[in-house]
């Protein structure tokens, strides 16, 4: 027996039913699909602009509701030679990082100032977070007033669109720009600002606080215990216990890993959220099967009078709630991606902001169509079952 004919010659009988339980279930998959794009775009654009931390990099900061706030007991520079002291720590460094105004002519922005030491402890820094230079050159250790630039800063969609040479306002006093960094990819390091440690200090009038210290370790001993010798001695210094520790030791790794728990959470809930709108459309489904079995009765009863088994029947309907349910599947998909790619596009040119994107995988597609599919044969199964119970005598004695 066809069973495609079948359905489809139904599927042009009850059209109108036919393409509301469609666009039912292809309002659900778009819903699922874009919104599931746009979080898994959110989560790889924010896991990329952590790209440039190294494996064998810790970083040790104040526990505080802002950790640019001076609130809490800052981390001292004596805090960078006590580090280095630790078994398995190859190079610390401090560094100060505020929020810093900066004025080019008329056009005024705000970023991250981010203080750069001096001699080898600079190429700490430039290494650990991968800055190269794109035109000019590196900080000369013996001048507070130069200023390192991200590549955002030089591009001309920027308002300050600033170049090598060009005399600068941070914080209302002059900087000169010496160069212009590679692009990284990462908004953090590209927006980012990076002044001499005595600058930066002249800036915000401190002389002996850091917001947080980087540290190099050996990666062929134990990470944990190294970081556990660092909380030590930092404990020690800073007069604390362990259960009220005013401080945090992190490696690369965690602070990802801490990032993608985050994210996976938010992603959960949209999962939830999109399950929901499937199961409503399931709902749909079964009940567009239900009404059709009512209707189809007699066609029921013709069939096994002329030798259709209970499995066939069975089969036909089953087949016919599954296709219902991957057409609106597969409609959804196309039109869950365009909404999100669309929705992506607009959110990136008016925030001007390139962590808005939409990620299409190849398992959002197959799942989201084999899941329409599935939640279509599960919804009518009950009805399948139903119409291949019929009594066939009874079936072709029904009226409407």
């Amino acid at each position: 027996m066809n069973y495609f004919k079948l359905i489809w010659n139904n599927f042009k009988h009850k059209k109108l039913r036919s393409w509301l339980t469609v666009i039912g279930i292809l309002i659900g998959i778009m819903a699922v699909v874009s919104l599931i794009a746009l979080g898994q775009g959110l989560q790889y654009a924010i896991s990329s602009q952590f790209s440039f931390l190294s494996p064998d990099i810790v970083t040790i900061s104040v526990v505080s509701s802002d950790q640019f706030s001076s609130s809490s007991k800052p981390l001292e520079k004596d805090y960078v030679e006590l580090v280095e002291r630790v078994d398995g720590v190859k190079q610390a460094s401090g560094r100060i990082m505020r929020p810093v105004k900066i004025k080019v002519d008329k056009s005024t922005d705000y970023t991250m100032g981010i203080s750069v030491p001096t001699g080898k402890k600079a190429e700490f820094l430039y290494n650990a977070m991968n800055l190269k230079i794109e035109k000019g050159r590196f900080l000369d250790d013996s001048k507070d007033n130069e200023v390192l630039l991200g590549n955002m800063f030089s591009d001309p969609d920027n308002g300050l669109n600033s170049k090598v040479g060009d005399e600068i306002l941070i914080q209302g006093k002059p900087f000169i720009v010496v160069g212009i960094l590679k692009k990284t990819g990462s908004f953090m390091i590209d927006i980012s600002t990076y002044i001499n440690e005595k600058g930066m200090e002249n800036l915000f009038d401190l002389d002996n606080e850091y917001s947080f210290i980087g540290a190099r370790i050996d990666t062929e001993k134990d990470m944990k215990e190294i970081i556990s010798n660092i909380e030590k001695v930092i404990r020690k210094k800073r007069h604390v216990k362990e259960y009220n520790q005013d401080f945090t030791v992190q490696s690369a790794q965690a602070t990802l890993n801490q990032v993608n728990s985050i994210l996976g959470g938010v992603q959960i809930f949209v999962y939830i959220i999109a399950g929901i709108s499937i199961l409503v459309s399931g709902i749909g489904i079964s009940n567009t099967m239900f009404t059709s079995v009512l209707e189809r009765t007699k066609d029921i009863g013709i069939m096994k009078s002329i030798g259709a088994t209970n499995r066939t029947i069975f089969t036909l309907f089953l087949i016919e709630s599954g296709l219902l349910g991957m057409i609106g599947g597969i409609i959804g998909v196309i039109l869950g991606s365009s909404i999100a790619v669309g929705l992506a596009a607009l959110g990136r040119q008016a925030m001007g902001l390139d962590l808005i994107q939409a990620r299409i995988s190849f398992a959002l597609i197959f799942g989201a169509i084999s899941f329409s599919f599935i939640i279509g044969t599960v919804s009518g199964l009950i009805p399948a079952i139903k119409a291949s119970k019929q009594n066939p005598v009874e079936a072709l004695s029904y009226t409407k």
